[in-house]
């Protein structure tokens, strides 16, 4: 896949069934055994498409990484904190995850915000995200069944 060119765009309505698809998918395969139950119907509650909707129209932003009419990654943030930052299996390791993230910060950037971003990482991608630069804030937590890490990236520090 590496030399696969992909779209960045912000989402539309119509997007939001393959996400959902997709943020299933990752979950079951990816997540699922970290978290419990719970974290399950919590997480899976959070991506439904009227949920998703209402968070755009409070001032969330959602990035889509297309390749043709694969949906290849996402990320959702609410000012300076991701909310979601998913990339298919199948295109990982191609530096999605850092252009997402370049998106967001410049985002931030042109609304007079700090370079910063926070997230709440699942354990099983703490090391990817200490490879994007993310340093813990926090020690880990269970909220509605889901365990997390706080994380930050500060990009004034030198990020790119």
């Amino acid at each position: 896949m590496t030399g696969t060119s992909f779209d960045l765009r912000p989402a539309r309505p119509s997007d939001l069934p393959a996400l959902n698809h997709m943020l299933r998918m990752i979950y079951d395969r990816d997540i699922a055994a970290v978290n419990t139950a719970k974290g399950r119907q919590s997480f899976f509650s959070f991506i439904r498409p009227p949920d998703f909707l209402s968070r755009l129209e409070n001032g969330s932003r959602l990035y889509l990484l297309w390749q043709d009419s694969w949906l290849a990654g996402c990320l959702e943030r609410k000012d300076g904190h991701i909310l979601l930052l998913f990339i298919h299996p199948q295109y990982r390791r191609q530096g999605l995850a850092r252009r997402l993230i370049q998106a967001a910060l410049a985002d931030l950037r042109s609304a007079g915000l700090p370079a910063t971003l926070t997230l709440n990482a699942s354990p099983n991608a703490y090391a990817a995200y200490a490879r994007l630069g993310f340093r813990p804030i926090g020690t880990e937590f269970e909220r509605a069944g889901i365990r997390a890490r706080p994380l930050r990236l500060d990009a004034r520090l030198g990020w790119s």
